[in-house]
């Protein structure tokens, strides 16, 4: 297959050993995939394959247009991913659910421990000058002084924290997919529910 690439396995990878590394945030979540595509009404099927020198293997996707990352093979080390789709049409994000979660509902560790995975994809491209400064902040996910925009799949209108009788409520961002909350603050703890308030869906008049 012939087409743009979106990310490299390589990167992917380290995303897939940070969930590991941190899977306590989250026992029993399952971290899988989500593609954010921006033409997917005016263009073919989405298709993903991984290609390195050595090997290609096309990548199944589910009715949701996700898919799970399976060990390392050695063969595709170095590989990049490739879509058929334009450039900078199609971005790739980490999600990390339980397989029992409601689609509206989470944990928040669920969301801190996918706060890591991105952070562990993207640092590679970081400048050095980032690195030092998040350091010195206490880490990407952990200070009150880095704003971190989590990715939603559904179109979004707010999120609300709960715990323990109390609860507050975030704004979506502008494009209605991304929301940030306060992963820093353990006064809410890793069983702090995350209910999403999606955009309402309009019915067509008869």
């Amino acid at each position: 297959m012939t087409g743009n690439p979106i990310a490299s396995y390589d990167r992917l990878q380290e995303g897939r050993r940070s969930f590991e590394r941190h899977h306590a945030l989250a026992p029993s979540a399952q971290l899988r995939f989500v593609t954010d595509d921006s033409v997917h009404d005016t263009a073919p099927d989405l298709r993903l394959q991984f290609l390195s020198d050595q090997q290609q293997l096309d990548i199944p996707l589910d009715h949701h247009k996700s898919f799970e990352l399976a060990p390392p093979i050695p063969a595709l080390r170095h590989a990049r991913l490739l879509a058929n789709r334009p450039p900078d049409t199609l971005q790739i994000h980490p999600l990390v659910r339980n397989a029992a979660d409601d689609p509206l509902d989470t944990r928040l560790g669920n969301l801190r421990l996918e706060c890591e995975v991105s952070w562990s994809i993207g640092k590679s491209s970081a400048p050095l000058w980032m690195h030092a400064a998040f350091a010195m902040a206490g880490g990407v996910c952990h200070s009150s002084r880095i704003q971190v925009d989590l990715y939603s799949p559904r179109a979004i209108l707010s999120v609300t924290l709960s715990e323990h009788g109390r609860s507050a409520t975030f704004k979506a961002g502008r494009n209605r997919h991304d929301y940030q909350l306060p992963l820093y603050d353990k006064h809410w703890s890793d069983q702090a529910l995350v209910h999403f308030q999606p955009i309402p869906t309009v019915t067509p008049s008869p």
